[in-house]
């Protein structure tokens, strides 16, 4: 069963926080990785209209800052970040 929508006060800043499945290193830092992630990333921005603030990506998880426009904005855009990130 999906997460409910969060409610997201217009232009507000929003933290987010994803972790890998079961704490595995699955983000591995290396120059290939960090390619598919600037990526992902950024066609996720370009067809979601995402304003990002900052990102980090280890080994076990991710952090964004971002400003979305609404609650589903940020979850469309969170899905398509994780799910290109997952393969």
């Amino acid at each position: 069963m999906p997460r409910p929508l969060r409610f997201v006060p217009e232009n507000a800043i929003v933290e987010i926080t994803t972790r890998t499945l079961q704490g595995r290193l699955l983000l591995r830092p290396s120059p290939e990785l960090n390619d598919l992630v600037r990526g992902v990333i950024g066609k996720a921005q370009d067809r979601y209209a995402m304003v990002i603030h900052a990102f980090v990506v280890t080994s076990t998880h991710a952090h964004y800052i971002l400003s979305p426009s609404s609650a589903d904005q940020l979850a469309r855009f969170m899905q398509f970040v994780d799910a290109n990130l997952a393969k």
